[in-house]
């Protein structure tokens, strides 16, 4: 196996670093992600729970398995976010860049940019929306997209007028 002897041997990115920390604090530093108070309002959840008659045991048992691993996993994750998070604004620190703070696991839906309008609606409007409508059908895919595109010029045009100071 390679032995490694000097420090700029590894190669190390931040999400390395964050996964070395984490096993370290966990695994070496046994230290747990909750408090004491915690764990107390956890206890008094599940003797909440256990105190319910309603209930069979059978179902509490799952109930509290399942409740205990869900709060272990929001913590954990509120950690590894706070984790990240400190990470990258070391690195931003240390090299002058741009953080990268990414605290969603999911891509979230693009919205369209609302402007404030440049003038009031008028009754041209409704007759340029109905001849849109009649005359989007004799159009090809590519200049739908040139029609497209040029209104959101103007608009973003108009936009910038509106909203510059100067």
């Amino acid at each position: 196996m390679y032995e490694r002897k000097y420090a700029d041997s590894y190669d190390m990115n931040l999400e390395k670093l964050n996964d070395i920390i984490q096993s370290h604090i966990l695994f070496k530093e046994n230290v747990s992600y909750s408090t004491e108070e915690d764990n107390k309002r956890i206890d008094a959840l599940y003797d909440r729970i256990n105190n319910i008659m309603a209930l069979d045991e059978e179902f509490k048992r799952k109930f509290c398995d399942d409740l205990q691993n869900t709060m272990f996993y929001v913590s954990e994750s509120s950690f590894s976010n706070g984790l990240r998070i400190g990470l990258s604004l070391l690195k931003q620190l240390l090299t002058a860049e741009m953080p990268e703070i990414h605290v969603v696991h999911h891509i979230t839906n693009k919205t369209e940019r609302r402007c404030k309008p440049v003038q009031k609606p008028s009754e041209i409007d409704e007759v340029f929306i109905d001849y849109t409508k009649k005359i989007l059908p004799y159009l090809t895919d590519s200049q739908k997209m040139i029609l497209q595109s040029g209104i959101e010029a103007m608009v973003e045009e108009n936009s910038e007028k509106l909203h510059s100071i100067f």
